[in-house]
């Protein structure tokens, strides 16, 4: 007999992509590497904080190499911390900071059990990817993003489940849905 507390054990998290778009994102966690190299690199850990994938993870990676440091800089600024003079930036100052995040998807290739190459797809943030949650341009694009999504729900919701019947009028098949944009749903 096997005795198990699952109390004590985490639930499974879905490590699919998400879809690309536009999410209110918190940096959780921040990992720093610098073994092995000559320059530091941080494994961001981000978590979707509104809508659909709320607690989904993505991970970016933070290399402070000189051509990197552009990208840094711009990050500092969108999330309102110093980006000018000479700062010593800490993964701590990072941490619970919310923004808006531009999530793309990844192409790459892994290695499996077998030696077989795999294509894989993930999650990032694209290289501008960050931005303050005050970034009207930006919020309104999520808003609008958030907007289609519900619509879109709405009308599977809407949509008879079975077959129409005999008194059921179907339109022509060339009809689109902009053919119905000013019907209001």
């Amino acid at each position: 007999m096997v005795v198990i507390d699952y109390d004590n054990v985490d639930d499974f998290e879905d490590f699919s992509p998400v879809p690309e778009g536009y999410y209110y994102l918190l940096i959780d966690d921040i990992e720093i590497n610098e073994e092995g190299t000559e320059d530091e690199w941080w494994n961001v850990t981000l978590v979707i904080q509104k809508g659909k994938y709320t607690n989904r993870k993505i991970w970016d990676r933070w290399h402070f190499t000189e051509k990197a440091l552009v990208r840094i800089k711009l990050i500092c600024k969108r999330l309102g911390m110093p980006a000018a003079g000479q700062i010593d930036l800490r993964s701590e100052m990072f941490i619970g900071k919310e923004f808006i995040g531009e999530v793309c998807q990844e192409e790459y290739i892994k290695i499996d059990e077998e030696g077989n190459e795999v294509t894989r797809t993930k999650n990032k943030l694209t290289f501008a990817g960050y931005y303050s949650t005050n970034d009207e341009a930006i919020v309104e694009k999520l808003e609008k993003a958030e907007m289609k999504e519900y619509k879109q729900k709405e009308k599977k919701i809407s949509k008879p489940e079975s077959e129409p019947t005999s008194s059921y009028v179907q339109g022509p098949e060339t009809e689109t849905e902009s053919d119905f944009a000013d019907i209001p749903f």
